[in-house]
């Protein structure tokens, strides 16, 4: 019998290793793409693609950090969000990965940051689809092409 309320941790995202190459290439791009820019004289721009660049090989190699998230009877909240359920279009407990890489995905019912991804960690997707499947539609999604992206650029 699946219960009602249901808590689990897991990392929102697994900080990979990236070697010095990746940086050069980072260097590279954040200046080519600042040049590019200060031909055009759009200074602005520039200015805000060189402070990206820093901040990004600054936090880079960020460490993980495990978050607790929790479905109740009527939200299921991640940290300090709180996604209550009539905010909420549907569902999909996303299972096709790996084991530890399964996810619930959220489609809200938002007009931007419409989709969310949660991962389930070392929790039962079963008993979460059983839970979710009482108070939100359940529809078929995908992972975001963003997502992906992030997999293969190492972020």
């Amino acid at each position: 019998m699946a219960e009602s309320h249901i808590t689990w941790k897991a990392i929102l995202y697994e900080s990979k290793h990236k070697s010095v190459d990746w940086f050069w290439l980072l260097g590279f791009v954040v200046i080519v793409a600042t040049g590019v820019t200060i031909y055009f004289a759009n200074y602005l721009f520039a200015s805000v693609l060189l402070v990206s660049g820093v901040v990004i090989a600054l936090y880079a190699n960020e460490h993980n950090t495990e978050d607790e998230y929790s479905i109740n009877k009527t939200s299921i909240i991640t940290g300090e969000e709180s996604y209550s359920y009539a905010d909420i279009k549907s569902f999909w407990v996303y299972t096709d990965g790996l084991p530890n890489k399964h996810k619930l995905l959220l489609n809200l019912k938002r007009t931007f940051f419409n989709h969310i991804s949660i991962p389930l960690g070392d929790a039962d997707p079963e008993e979460i689809r059983l839970v979710l499947r009482k108070y939100i539609l359940e529809r078929k999604q995908l992972p975001l092409l963003s997502d992906a992206v992030m997999d293969w650029t190492k972020f």
